[in-house]
């Protein structure tokens, strides 16, 4: 085993110990929840997120679509702990208004100040930032599509029912935030 191949690993369990923590393991209330969108969105970016994780690190281990840039390594590590940072303070600047399942809690205000002025959705930003970062540091061409092409899926069919949700219940105050300000990627998204 080499380094590349310890770092992937410790990557990886990192992801896995900070999704099941935000999945399963923050505080909730379930009383407090008052409004919940019925999709099954929340159960597909369950499946298809690890699925892609799984299937990236096998096709690394196998080196199956290997590539050799090292410089890839670095820009991957940067990704990865951008992104994980930028994510949990997504998540930490919502308090208790974030949830996995696209829902509302009584008296639910419309967090449009500090990491979410001018992106909308920053913990999928996050999320896309480090498995990115993951499939450059793996140096592999299978995973690094993996790693873009599944998770890419689930946030931006997360994205539209959230939003859809969030008009639905905060009207035209969402729809004046959505007029400042982008979803995924200041001034592209």
């Amino acid at each position: 085993m080499n380094n590349n191949d310890i770092l992937v690993i410790a990557i990886s369990i990192t992801f896995v110990i900070s999704g099941y923590y935000i999945n399963f393991r923050r505080s909730i209330n379930r009383n407090e929840i008052v409004k919940t969108a019925g999709d099954n969105s929340l159960l597909i970016f369950r499946v298809l997120i690890p699925l892609a994780l799984i299937l990236s690190i096998v096709f690394y281990f196998l080196h199956i679509g290997e590539i050799f840039l090292p410089i890839l390594v670095y820009l991957g590590s940067v990704l990865v702990v951008f992104g994980l940072l930028y994510r949990w303070y997504a998540v930490r600047s919502l308090g208790k208004y974030f949830r996995v399942k696209i829902s509302l809690i009584s008296k639910q205000k419309l967090i449009t100040n500090g990491i979410y002025t001018n992106i909308r959705h920053p913990s999928y930003t996050g999320l896309l930032c480090y498995y990115l970062g993951l499939g450059l540091i793996m140096q592999n061409s299978c995973s690094l599509v993996l790693l873009i092409v599944f998770p890419l899926y689930v946030v931006l069919n997360r994205v539209r029912l959230e939003e859809i949700f969030l008009v639905e219940n905060f009207g035209d105050s969402y729809k004046t935030y959505q007029k400042k300000s982008f979803r995924l990627i200041r001034f592209i998204y």
